[in-house]
């Protein structure tokens, strides 16, 4: 029954599902402000409503209106300033008004690129100006350098002081001063030949003035006073020279060039250029130079004794004797040798003059004012350039055609030996036109001092008989073979000093160093403008003004009426 009653029951009914709340509605948008448009929204929507406005004026031919512009630039803010979270707009409707086009956009990319690229190329420019700047600046700091000098050791250089090693320091301010020491030379034979093959032939010309040093143009200034008048020890068309003591207590020689033209510049750069390639105990040396802003100032070693000029021509102390001008012309000789035959290429002093001939208290002689030499390289036979030199020194080929050679300095030191021979002025002022010059005055009586040993009408009163008659021919030979007219014909220097010491013997001595009548006579002639054959001559001496010299006309007359000069 029990059973038959389980099986009885009811099944249960499904219970119901629970209830589930529908879900809130949604929170209504809040409304937020649009934000203000930033500053480049702006721009970029007045650089397209003029892009819009300049295709429509080259579209339609006329301006746009002020209602499209105020709808574009609406529209453009509108678009630029629209928030992220909010659904995809609609595509905007194309018309003539909505906005800017894709041409507009890539005008104004093109503008942006172009105005890139100037600026690009500016900061270019500006960043190359300065990396120039910079190098120039490190270049001009470095010591300026120097070439290995000119230097040949040569028996006929008796006495050179052995060359130190060039040292040079870094600039410590703007004023710049290099104290030079002669480098080392380079390793040569002894003869001209092999010692030519060895050295450079050519040098560089400066193109900038060089830098460098360890003094300034204020302790130059302090080691001569301020430039002091009292310190001035010579002066000319270059400028003054100053006696000064530098702080070591060495004495110097400054020399102030002029700075009103460019000749001083020259002139600086060929004394720095030139000097500091050379040595030779009969060459001024160059202890160092200056640069300050227009300033040009080149400091010499000191030579205690004044110049040649000033012991032969001056008033003041004893005349100079005999021996003093033998060794005053062989040392000048040798300085001028050593820069003909031993230097490559050879220099040409240009103004070989007594008073550019400085004396020390042994009369030793230094061959100074290199501010007009030249260089004259091997494989050229002459340097044209301008006429200058002083006038009696001056040799007739250079004046008349503007040639240059060694062979004008060994005129002009024909002339400072007649000089010293003569104790005359290489230009007489109170002759006449014709006999204006020593050349003219001498040449006659070149010839007959040789021929007949007649010194004392060429040697100078001062000296009176007390020189060596050999020693006397010699210089007198030397004299006549170098003022000739004919460049060719001229000894070199290294010719003249083996004569004056001596030591030409047999062909040398008959061929290059005698004297002939004609010679002189044509010569003088030649120079003193007289006029030869059936053309007018002129006018007599005594309807002249006349002199109590004795004068190259009376000595043509004397003799013209002797024999023939024999030959020697």
């Amino acid at each position: 029954m029990w059973a038959r009653f389980w099986y009885s029951k009811p099944a249960e009914r499904a219970r119901p599902a629970a209830f589930v709340p529908p879900p809130p509605p949604p929170t209504p948008p809040q409304y937020v402000p649009p934000e203000e448009p930033s500053a480049f929204a702006k721009l970029y929507a007045v650089a397209g409503d003029v892009v819009g406005r300049a295709k429509a004026l080259l579209t339609t031919g006329g301006p746009v209106t002020p209602s499209d512009d105020g709808q574009r630039v609406r529209r453009a803010l509108a678009q630029l300033t629209a928030p992220p979270s909010d659904p995809a707009p609609a595509a905007p409707q194309k018309d003539s008004s909505s906005g800017l086009s894709s041409t507009a956009v890539v005008w104004i990319i093109v503008a942006a690129g172009v105005v890139g690229a100037v600026l690009a190329l500016c900061v270019l420019t500006l960043w190359i100006r300065r990396c120039r700047r910079q190098r120039r600046r490190r270049r001009q700091a470095q010591p300026f350098p120097l070439p290995p000098p000119i230097y040949n050791p040569n028996p006929y250089y008796k006495g050179d002081l052995p060359p130190q090693p060039f040292v040079a320091q870094q600039p410590p301010s703007d004023h710049y001063f290099i104290q030079h020491q002669h480098p080392t030379p380079p390793q040569t034979s002894g003869t001209f030949s092999d010692a030519g093959s060895e050295r450079p032939h050519s040098i560089d010309i400066l193109t900038e003035l060089p830098t460098g040093g360890s003094l300034s143009y204020d302790q130059l200034a302090a080691a001569t006073d301020g430039f002091s008048p009292d310190n001035v020890i010579g002066q000319g068309g270059f400028g003054c020279v100053y006696r000064g003591t530098l702080q070591d207590g060495t004495e110097v020689a400054i020399k102030k060039l002029k700075t009103e033209s460019k000749q001083g510049d020259r002139e600086f750069r060929a004394e720095v250029e030139i000097i500091t390639r050379v040595h030779h105990r009969n060459l001024v040396s160059l202890v160092g130079f200056c640069i300050s802003g227009n300033e040009r100032l080149l400091v010499y070693e000191f030579v205690p004794n004044k110049t040649l000029d000033t012991h032969l021509h001056g008033n003041k102390g004893p005349p100079l004797d005999w021996q003093q001008r033998w060794k005053i012309a062989v040392g000048s000789a040798r300085g001028l040798a050593y820069l003909h035959d031993d230097c490559s290429p050879k220099i040409i002093h240009r103004d070989v003059k007594a008073s550019n001939i400085l004396l020390d208290h042994d009369f030793e002689p230094k061959v100074a004012d290199f501010g007009l030499a030249k260089y004259q390289p091997g494989n050229h036979t002459h340097v044209s350039t301008r006429i200058m030199g002083t006038f009696g020194y001056i040799a007739p080929e250079f004046l008349s055609s503007g040639k240059l050679t060694d062979k004008a300095d060994v005129f002009a030191f024909g002339v400072v030996l007649l000089e010293l021979i003569t104790g005359r002025l290489p230009v007489q002022s109170s002759e006449s036109y014709m006999d204006s010059t020593l050349v003219a005055w001498a040449k006659p009586l070149l010839s007959e001092a040789t021929e007949e040993g007649n010194f004392d009408i060429l040697v100078d009163p001062d000296i009176g008989d007390d020189y060596d008659e050999n020693i006397m021919m010699r210089m007198i030979e030397c004299a006549a073979a170098a003022v000739r007219q004919s460049a060719h014909l001229r000894p070199s220097m290294v010719q003249i000093l083996k004569h004056l010491q001596g030591e030409t013997h047999g062909e040398d001595l008959n061929s290059i160093f005698r004297i002939t009548y004609a010679e002189d006579t044509y010569s003088s002639i030649m120079e003193s403008g007289e006029s030869i054959g059936p053309r007018s001559r002129r006018a007599p001496r005594s309807q002249r003004n006349t002199s109590s010299d004795y004068s190259s006309e009376q000595a043509l007359t004397d003799k013209a009426n002797r024999s023939p000069a024999k030959g020697r």
